[in-house]
């Protein structure tokens, strides 16, 4: 037996083993999908950010202007980012006229000084009920939908901080978006 086929049957022996699963539905051209809630703690690190204040409502708008914002500071000093770009919100909940906090910014490296408009904070590490989202912003809402009651039910405890992580950004009216979605919790 050579080794590649040692390793494919270790791989196939090992799933085998996990027992059987039903395959999960295959969707066709969603207009937006979410993945499985799952609670998780994600790494501290500094945090390089643009400050802003906005409502639900005027997001997509204040994203346009904040996230080339930060693009620029962090050209205008050299920086490279650590990530994906991180929007945190403060204090956020469904109602899409209230004014809130939010900080647009990628984790950078330990020591990194504030410039060019933007600050610089260490973010503890940070225990979330978390999920993908895959779709376009006009339908962000629904993972919220989905994941407040999840947290709910399971006796957990909202914070006032919740993030999100672009991971893959096409456009405003992509179904390719893909975003991480956070909700703080105790």
């Amino acid at each position: 037996m050579t080794r590649t086929h040692f390793f494919l049957s270790l791989c196939c022996a090992t799933l085998l083993a996990g027992g059987p699963e039903a395959p999960g539905k295959l969707l066709e051209k969603p207009t937006y999908f979410t993945g499985p809630a799952a609670v998780q703690t994600f790494a501290e690190g500094d945090f390089f950010y643009v400050p802003a204040k906005t409502t639900l409502k005027d997001m997509p708008v204040r994203m346009l202007e904040l996230v080339p914002q930060l693009y620029k500071a962090l050209m205008a000093v050299g920086l490279p980012g650590l990530g994906p770009v991180q929007v945190v919100y403060h204090n956020m909940d469904s109602d899409p006229t209230k004014v809130l906090d939010i900080e647009v910014g990628v984790m950078v490296s330990k020591g990194t000084q504030a410039s060019a408009g933007c600050l610089v904070r260490h973010m503890a590490p940070f225990t979330c009920v978390t999920t993908v989202f895959t779709g376009s912003p006009s339908k962000i809402g629904k993972v919220y939908e989905t994941l407040y009651p999840t947290l709910l039910a399971a006796g957990k405890t909202p914070t006032a901080e919740s993030r999100q992580m672009v991971l893959f950004w096409e456009g405003d009216t992509s179904t390719n978006n893909m975003l991480l979605v956070q909700i703080g919790v105790r």
